[in-house]
């Protein structure tokens, strides 16, 4: 069963808006991992500052979850 998650991160000063869609039973939300939420924003910081993006899409778990965001 697909749960989601959506919340906003402040990431280079800019407003990052997160959808998160995890496999209830092999994944859980950012917000309950031990450092999830810094390990997100380190990833999407890298895109939005090296990789000049404003969106993106980030499969993970085996393409069990991902996390599609972009910058408001």
């Amino acid at each position: 069963m697909q749960k989601q998650e959506n919340f906003v991160l402040i990431i280079d000063e800019k407003q990052v808006e997160i959808n998160h869609n995890y496999d209830a039973e092999s994944g859980k939300p950012f917000a309950s991992q031990e450092n999830g939420l810094d390990d997100l924003k380190e990833v999407i910081f890298e895109d939005i500052v090296k990789n000049i993006k404003s969106n993106g899409s980030i499969p993970y778990n085996n393409f069990e979850s991902q996390v599609d965001w972009h910058i408001v």
